[in-house]
């Protein structure tokens, strides 16, 4: 398990860049999950919802194991839904 993808800066990586990097596809299908019961949460700042939804679209787009996509494109669907009613 990689923490920290080739090519990365050499700050410290947040929890969804360790999580885009790993070879462990239950934990990454376990961690969209989370985010899919947490869509409710009220983020004090913009950036979060951004960084959550980017690493949503990059599993969706680049992990090679149909049960992350298919959990990171009910977890996007969630926030973007939420995003655009309130």
């Amino acid at each position: 398990m990689a923490l920290i993808c080739v090519g990365q800066s050499m700050q410290e990586p947040s929890f969804f860049e360790i999580l885009v990097c790993t070879d462990l596809w239950f934990v990454v299908c376990q961690a969209c999950w989370v985010v899919q019961c947490f869509n409710e949460v009220q983020y004090k700042d913009p950036a979060n919802v951004q960084l959550v939804v980017d690493s949503m679209r990059s599993m969706l787009h680049t992990d090679r194991d149909l049960p992350v996509k298919l959990e990171a494109a009910i977890a996007l669907q969630m926030l973007l839904k939420r995003q655009t009613s309130g």
